[in-house]
């Protein structure tokens, strides 16, 4: 009898340490297909063609928006646009004042500006003060992180949240808007 319980519990340790093993393997497997889920989705080296494939995956989903094909915001929206492109900045026009804030998504005063930003939009996006409309942008690292990138070069952003402002017009150029935040809506109402 003592003979056969030394088998069996030989050959028990034996499963035993063959599961411990799988278990290993099995959770090496797991962490390493989420270290590379991780890094294709926030590698910053993309191709652009990722882009085509991201695009066709959201609009089969029906929430594809005509605002990220550069589109503006239909008149009145309370939400600012997200520049997907920087081209979208071209769009205000000499009737229009074109406002953007530029945010970088783990920035704290961001965060903390973000719900005034909202209400701004909510009030004046889409809105005529002085013969010119007000057009609202919005550019975050979140969103469309290339976009961010070249908007925050091509004005020379450093720190986040920067305002710029539009006033259309001729020769008329983006600028960082040095005022209070707070006082934005009634700076925009008077028309810039």
């Amino acid at each position: 009898m003592a003979r056969s319980r030394s088998s069996r519990s030989s050959s028990l340790g034996f499963i035993n340490k063959h599961n411990w093993v799988d278990w290993l393997v099995s959770i090496l497997l797991v962490v390493a297909i989420i270290i590379v889920a991780v890094w294709v989705c926030n590698n910053p080296n993309r191709d652009s063609a990722d882009d085509s494939y991201e695009e066709a995956f959201y609009s089969s989903c029906g929430s594809h928006n005509k605002e990220e094909e550069g589109f503006y915001s239909p008149e009145g929206s309370s939400t600012a646009t997200s520049v997907s492109s920087i081209s979208q900045l071209d769009s205000v026009g000499d009737k229009d004042i074109g406002c953007c804030l530029v945010y970088y998504k783990q920035c704290g005063h961001c965060t903390q500006y973000k719900p005034v930003w909202q209400n701004i939009c909510s009030k004046v996006n889409g809105k005529t003060y002085g013969g010119k409309r007000v057009k609202m942008f919005e550019c975050g690292d979140d969103q469309h992180p290339k976009a961010w990138e070249q908007v925050s070069r091509r004005f020379g952003i450093q720190g986040y949240p920067t305002i710029l402002v539009k006033i259309g017009g001729k020769n008329a150029d983006w600028v960082e808007y040095t005022g209070s935040r707070n006082a934005l809506k009634e700076f925009l109402e008077k028309g810039g």
